[in-house]
């Protein structure tokens, strides 16, 4: 019992301590901005809109200021207190009574008492206790690395979205001009006669078409902003620049064999299983409390003197020192709330295979697009582009009648194509977004590797 009782008071006392050193050990290593997020009223003070400019600019804003990140940093911090909670003993029991007709004794009357009981639980239980709040703790630090990581492809998927739609309407306001050039040089040649109104019909048409993708263009863009913002955390009326240029077409190094062994790994795959042995510890906490519990008292009694002199020991209080057991009757009842516990654990430890199954389908899914879209990528980069650049390139030293003609058609078909270029650069982004979201993880964009 005294093994026992010194291993109870070791726990206690170490319970805060280990809560202090739990939330330095499970601080979320997901987070690149501040640990604590920030208010989102504090927004405009904290980060003026001149410093958000870069994808790494927004991502950071979105994590200070994200409500989402805010409650999953919240949770985080209670469960680390619960650590400190759930190492506590229970509440030791003091009661005083006054006796209003005093028992007489040989020795004097009884005239007050003083009593104090301590419940003293199996260390075992409070050990279990102790785990299953610090398994709680990590899985809502891994909780919070998964909501940032949402957070971060989010902002990602709307920033390479807003790009993309600035990056065509760019080049689309360049086709404009061109085809103000062409429309010009056809009317010139209607009036000549070497052209016919059917020709001139098609070319305003087309410059019509492009006029009406230049405003749809503008309303994307202004939707595709909004967005941005809503998702950044940002004022209505920031303004929203798009600094950062995509990178140029790449894959991963490792396959997709060495790149699965990194799912179990992914925060959100890895808080399920915390959860699962949370509850297993919350099991065997329960178990214990089936057992009978000790608890110690000690009394003090208060005597008067005796009525008759020369008694031995008049008056000497006296002390009692007692011992209790809780004997727990609810066996059945019990016993269910191991049961449910156990079942509990199973049920997280199963959500957590069913996650690993999907990551491994969305896995695949996110190579398959980073491939896809890196090749077609490349096909305009290395293929196409340069070579609707040669062409324009050897009309510009033609002598031909109606070189200048085919060099704005030249012109304009390679504006066509980068317009091309931009949406698949912009794929290639957001497939890579969603592949580090698939992850868990960061890939270098260097060596295109998972870094550790």
């Amino acid at each position: 019992m005294t093994r026992s009782l010194t291993l109870l008071i070791l726990l206690t006392a170490c319970a805060t301590p280990r809560a202090e050193a739990l939330r330095t050990a499970s601080a979320p290593a997901g987070l690149r901005g501040p640990l604590a997020p920030s208010p989102r009223s504090d927004a405009t003070k904290d980060l003026g809109e001149a410093s958000v400019s870069t994808l790494a600019d927004y991502q950071l804003h979105a994590l200070a200021h994200a409500p989402r990140v805010q409650a999953a940093y919240a949770r985080w911090e209670a469960a680390v207190a619960g650590v400190s909670v759930a190492g506590r003993l229970p509440e030791p029991t003091i009661s005083y009574g006054l006796f209003l007709r005093s028992i007489e004794t040989r020795v004097g009357p009884q005239r007050q008492s003083l009593a104090i009981a301590q419940s003293l639980p199996w260390p075992q239980g409070v050990k279990s206790g102790i785990d299953a709040a610090s398994e709680r703790a990590r899985a809502s630090a891994r909780q919070l690395e998964a909501t940032a990581l949402r957070v971060e492809d989010e902002v990602a998927q709307a920033y390479w979205a807003l790009w993309s739609v600035r990056a065509q309407r760019e080049v689309v306001t360049a086709q404009v001009t061109i085809s103000e050039g062409l429309l010009e040089q056809t009317r010139r040649q209607v009036e000549l006669g070497s052209a016919s109104l059917a020709s001139l019909s098609r070319r305003e048409s087309t410059h019509l078409r492009l006029l009406d993708r230049r405003e749809g263009l503008s309303e994307a863009e202004y939707a595709a902003a909004a967005a941005l913002r809503a998702v950044v955390g940002l004022d209505p009326d920031s303004a929203v620049p798009t600094e950062t240029s995509p990178l140029p077409p790449r894959e991963p190094i490792s396959d997709e064999a060495n790149l699965r062994e990194h799912l179990n790994a992914h925060p959100a795959i890895a808080s399920l299983a915390l959860q699962g042995d949370a509850s297993a510890a919350v099991a065997r906490q329960r178990g214990v409390e089936r057992l009978p519990t000790l608890g110690l008292s000690a009394s003090w009694i208060d005597l008067g003197p005796a009525r008759l002199d020369g008694v031995p020991d008049s008056g000497k209080d006296a002390v009692v020192v007692g011992v209790s057991m809780r004997v727990p009757l609810a066996v059945r009842s019990l016993k269910a709330g191991v049961d449910s516990a156990r079942a509990e654990a199973s049920a997280f430890r199963a959500e957590a295979q069913a996650a690993e199954d999907r990551a491994e389908a969305d896995l695949a899914a996110a190579l398959v697009r980073v491939r896809d879209t890196g090749r077609r990528a490349r096909l305009f980069y290395e293929g196409l582009l340069p070579r609707a650049e040669d062409t324009l390139a050897s009309l510009r030293g033609s002598t031909d009648a109606d070189a200048g003609l085919q060099l704005l058609l030249a012109r304009q078909d390679l504006l066509e194509m980068k317009v091309e270029a931009a949406v698949v650069a912009a794929e290639h982004e957001r497939a890579w977004a969603t592949l580090e979201q698939v992850l868990g993880r960061a890939i270098d964009p260097a060596r295109t590797e998972v870094s550790p």
